[in-house]
């Protein structure tokens, strides 16, 4: 019986074809009807169509007749030398449409009239395998593979950006993910101990390293004598100082519970509003004189003069007063004014990195301004020191260095910034000129306004961070200042610890949550190779080989392959059942000399030794050059390949 030309059927064909070359608003079509309608507007046949161009376009006119296997077949049966010796040897199946088409017969025709008794048969549509069932199972598997590759790459990301180790090409995906996930359980029982005051060290002790006082403060040994006699509080039992520290923050080794250490700021705070002791701008205590200071020429009863801790933590006048002695009242200050002093400072400081960024930011900014001028000019005014002192602060804090190390470093930096502002400008003495804004008429020449706005910006950002640090220290040589800050300092402590368990903990979290995300890609991917039937071989050499009793599919990317240095790859002991995959868009061309410039195309050719040799366009033909990868099939005859859809299958 003869298969009837199908036009609902063809028209589904030809309406897919264009919608996965992306040609369906070209056409304005939205759906099958649509095309349907394009033709009747148009005047053109559905099985003229098929004609003129669906036969070489290789579109089916029914769900009975797979044109393109019909084709192959014709080509395969005209090639046979038993029945026609060599005459149609250099056939392709272009050249049987074309034979079709001056014949006005289409491949569904010649199949009715012809081909029948010819032995010939029509092969319906997805039933040959393969090639469109194939390429839709390897997209699947492809598409897993991918799936896997990411959720392993996330989890990689999220290790090494906690600082566990670094992964390494030679480590087994199964093995690293083992190994970061126990580094970070690991972390976690560090910072629940660090917490919970397992460890020795004391919080205290560790929250003394964020105060640096000076001159008649606190000695922050913590070594149970806590004044030098040579000190304004001069105590040698310690009665008077830190009376938080002593009697509250630490018992036993023990740490405060989040409650109390609530308390203890707050009282602190308390006590440094009602602290009537008044201070000079440096901290240091004051007295106010009576009539036996006044007996001294030049100080009147009421006067703040130079005072210190006598043995009982009053305090008292200090010894040998003199006029010089006497602070002016605007130097007079309260512990809650210098308080208020250092909250302004650091507003200041606030405020400034908000508007400008951070130091890590403004660093980096004129780490590539200076790279970038360095490019064509001699280092000047020691930029490039510059440039390493930022370089090198910023890995002592990924390193999470001490913090005296991040420190010291950072000093350095701003120092050799402040040598830099001075080493870029011409006439500049050696204490600096107020620029104002960055003026830049006696640059040096070549250096950018960037590297010298930049220069400025961190210059002046230093010296707000220096004004911080020295209000901060002034505020810690008064008695109630100081045990402010060190309550504050110990809640920043534990704050920073509580912050470090919640980190460690959620890490956790998130390694197990990025691995079970990884395993469910790997069984992803097992389900597609099963679903696909095939042992995948990804062409990454110039000689590969297939397994025997097992149905291998290649696949090819000729670009990377091309970048490898690869302009030619041979398969060896391939067998039937093998496949090559490259590419959907790819198609199988006619003419290797002419080619299409718009089409990716691949040409099937033959060597001398008679092994199929395919030569596969890289990127579309130009008019100048042919740029393709050929792939020599050794042992396997032209007769015994097809291709359909990016997939050459070997019978």
């Amino acid at each position: 019986m003869a298969i009837e030309f199908n036009a609902d059927f063809y028209l589904q064909s030809k309406f897919d074809q264009l919608q996965k070359a992306g040609q369906l608003e070209e056409f304005g079509l939205t759906d099958v009807a649509s095309l349907k309608t394009f033709f009747e507007d148009n005047g053109v046949d559905a099985e003229q169509h098929y004609l003129d161009y669906g036969m070489a376009e290789g579109l089916n006119p029914s769900a009975e007749f797979d044109t393109g296997a019909y084709l192959t077949a014709k080509l395969a049966e005209l090639q046979n030398t038993e029945k026609y010796g060599d005459t149609y040897a250099d056939f392709t199946v272009q050249d049987v449409v074309d034979v079709f088409q001056a014949s006005d017969l289409t491949a569904l025709e010649h199949f009715n009239t012809y081909g029948k008794d010819e032995g010939l048969e029509a092969t319906p549509v997805g039933s040959t395998g393969t090639p469109s069932d194939l390429t839709e199972a390897l997209e699947q598997y492809e598409t897993a593979i991918d799936a896997r590759d990411t959720a392993f790459d996330e989890f990689v990301e999220a290790a090494e950006g906690a600082n566990l180790p670094k992964y390494a090409d030679d480590v087994k995906a199964d093995d690293y993910i083992a190994d970061s996930i126990e580094g970070a359980e690991d972390a976690l029982a560090g910072a629940k101990a660090d917490l919970s005051g397992d460890r020795d060290e004391n919080v205290a002790t560790a929250a003394s390293s964020a105060l640096t006082p000076t001159s008649g403060s606190a000695d922050t040994g913590f070594d149970g004598t806590q004044f030098s006699a040579a000190n304004q509080r001069d105590a040698a039992d310690g009665s008077n100082f830190a009376k938080f520290y002593n009697e509250d923050l630490i018992e036993d080794g023990q740490r405060l519970s989040d409650a109390r250490l609530e308390d203890v700021v707050n009282e602190a705070q308390t006590a440094l509003n009602k602290d009537g002791v008044r201070y000079n701008e440096d901290g240091e205590v004051l007295f106010e004189a009576t009539s036996t200071e006044s007996s001294t020429t030049g100080i009147e009863v009421g006067d703040f003069v130079t005072g210190k801790y006598d043995s009982n933590g009053d305090v008292v006048a200090g010894s040998t007063l003199s006029s010089t002695d006497v602070v002016a009242d605007k130097d007079v200050y309260t512990a809650r004014q210098l308080q208020s002093k250092m909250n302004a400072a650091q507003s200041d400081l606030d405020g400034d990195i908000n508007r400008k960024g951070s130091n890590l930011d403004l660093g980096g900014e004129l780490n590539a301004a200076i790279a970038s001028f360095l490019e064509d000019n001699n280092d000047v005014a020691g930029l490039d020191t510059v440039r390493s002192d930022y370089n090198d602060w910023v890995e002592a804090i990924e390193n999470d260095e001490s913090a005296a190390t991040i420190d010291g470093l950072a000093s350095t930096w701003a120092g050799n910034v402040d040598s830099a502002i001075e080493g870029v400008f011409e006439d500049v003495d050696s204490a600096g000129t107020d620029r104002g804004d960055a003026d830049t008429d006696n640059v040096i020449e070549g250096v950018s306004d960037s590297i010298v706005t930049l220069l400025d910006t961190l210059d002046d950002r230093f010296e707000k961070q220096e004004t911080v640090a020295n209000a901060t220290d002034n505020l810690g040589n008064t008695p109630t200042g100081f045990d402010f800050l060190l309550a504050t300092a110990m809640q920043d402590d534990r704050d920073g610890l509580i912050a470090k368990e919640e980190a460690a903990s959620e890490l956790v979290d998130t390694l197990e949550g990025l691995k079970g995300d990884h395993e469910a890609a790997v069984s992803d991917v097992s389900d597609a190779a099963d679903e696909l039937g095939y042992e995948v071989k990804e062409a990454d050499d110039g000689i590969l080989f297939g397994e025997a009793d097992t149905d291998d599919l290649f696949t090819f990317d000729t670009e990377a392959l091309e970048d490898l240095g690869f302009v030619s790859v041979t398969l060896n002991e391939l067998e039937a059942g093998d496949a090559l995959f490259f590419g959907t868009e790819v198609e199988q061309g006619n003419d290797i000399e002419a080619g299409d410039n718009n089409a990716l195309e691949l040409f099937v050719t033959t060597n001398n030794a008679d092994d199929t040799v395919l030569e596969v366009e890289n990127s579309a033909y130009g008019s100048e050059e042919n740029d393709t990868l050929a792939v020599t099939l050794t042992g396997i005859s032209e007769d015994q390949v097809s291709f359909d859809d990016g997939v050459l299958a070997i019978a």
